[in-house]
């Protein structure tokens, strides 16, 4: 795969994630009471949860892509940042915002 083409798949997934977090954060911040049913309370109490949880996945996974991006712009994508092995083309192709190599992983 090119750096091109991961660069491109890279921000392929930033906008994805980006537009994640829009919808992650809008229901975080929408200004509706719980249910009275104490049940329903529960359920949105726990939806609420894991819409938190997708939030910070998004977040994290955002930060993992745009250390990628760094790399490819500064010619360290394809080196290994414990090791400085070569991390593999396979690899990559499977997770472009990948830093470690298999062995290091």
């Amino acid at each position: 795969m090119s750096l091109q083409h991961a660069r491109q798949r890279l921000l392929t997934a930033r906008e994805e994630l980006e537009a994640r977090l829009v919808r992650t954060r809008k229901h975080m911040h929408r200004n509706e009471e719980l249910s009275a049913n104490f049940h329903e309370q529960a359920v949105e109490t726990a939806n609420d949860a894991v819409v938190h949880a997708l939030d910070a996945d998004a977040q994290d996974d955002l930060e993992r892509i745009d250390r990628a991006l760094r790399r490819i712009d500064s010619g360290d994508y394809q080196a290994c940042t414990k090791c400085g092995r070569d991390i593999g083309a396979k690899r990559l192709a499977a997770l472009p915002w990948t830093d470690r190599c298999i062995r290091c992983a």
